[in-house]
């Protein structure tokens, strides 16, 4: 079950938009404060969906605020704003980390449907963003050297600490370089014959290739 965060400090609002969430399926946390929401953010909410106009702080901080936080910087935050604002304040609120920016009287289905948008979003980036650190942790791990590659000039995007032991060269000096230009303490010529039995081994990116070296 998803946990949404409802900050809003109009309680008859708040208690209408968590008995909503709540009658759709979602637990519910609430904060009436900029500073409760983001004491309340540490706790790891799904969702969070914030009033513009808090009493102590805006909701425009309040969301600069858990962008600026690694923990909770992809968490997800719908604007709810009591009145009607101008184009201007939506434009503001979205390029300030805002996922969603809603105007209240908002219809019930709306504010449903862009609430489960987003989650699904979420869900895709966090799987997305853990397969990717699985893979990370192969390729740094893998026993033998490897390397990423930009797929567009064959240029060294990244290499792990088997090819830093293996050819010499600290991680920055890798970068930029082509597999064709590295040299290795025992010569050119076997570090040529490393590269050339190197194998492509999958994709972290489209425009990336990883090869590791035998």
């Amino acid at each position: 079950m998803s946990t949404i965060l409802n900050v809003d400090d109009t309680d008859a609002q708040r208690y209408a938009t968590s008995r909503l969430l709540r009658h759709a399926g979602f637990a519910v946390v609430e904060a009436a404060t900029g500073k409760r929401a983001l004491e309340m953010v540490s706790d790891r909410p799904d969702l969070v969906i914030l009033d513009v106009n808090l009493p102590d702080m805006s909701g425009y901080e309040v969301c600069r605020r858990i962008r600026c936080d690694q923990v909770s910087a992809r968490l997800p935050v719908v604007h709810l704003s009591a009145t009607m604002v101008s184009t201007d304040a939506r434009v503001a609120g979205l390029d300030g980390g805002a996922d969603a920016y809603l105007t209240q009287p908002v219809e019930p289905e709306e504010l449903l449907a862009t609430v489960r948008a987003l989650l699904r979003a979420r869900q895709s980036e966090e799987t997305l963003w853990q397969s990717e650190q699985q893979y990370r942790l192969f390729f740094e791990a893998n026993p033998l050297a490897c390397w990423i590659l930009d797929g567009n000039d064959d240029s060294i995007l990244a290499v792990n600490e088997a090819a830093v032991q293996m050819y010499g060269y600290t991680r920055q000096e890798f970068m930029g370089l082509a597999v064709r230009d590295i040299e290795d303490a025992s010569g050119p010529q076997q570090a040529a014959e490393r590269t050339g039995n190197a194998t492509a081994q999958g994709a972290m990116k489209k425009h990336k290739t990883q090869a590791c070296a035998t």
